[in-house]
């Protein structure tokens, strides 16, 4: 476990959506995460509204994809119950 940890607050989280290609959960960062494939990051996804619906992802996930410096996909699939709420971005709810 490399032990970083990530929070919509804290370090940024700024959106949550959908990997089409794989169905994996996939989140970006408002900075680079400097992540590899395999490393492990837990995910805390906080507040309200449809927040609560993608705090699901919350827990520790092995990385599977780095997309870029800033986005990378879970070892989670996107659940199929938020697939009517669209992308999460902590600002606001996005649906």
């Amino acid at each position: 476990y490399q032990g970083k940890t990530f929070t919509s607050i804290g370090t940024k989280i700024t959106k949550l959506r959908r990997q089409e290609s794989t169905g994996r959960l996939m989140i970006t960062m408002q900075t680079n995460h400097g992540l590899a494939e395999e490393d492990w990051v837990r995910v805390q996804v906080q507040g309200s509204g449809s927040s609560q619906y993608f705090s699901t992802a919350n827990g520790e996930w092995c990385v599977a994809d780095v997309i870029d410096s800033k986005t990378f996909t879970i070892s989670y699939p996107y659940p199929k119950g938020l697939m009517s709420w669209g992308d999460w971005e902590p600002s606001g709810d996005a649906g």
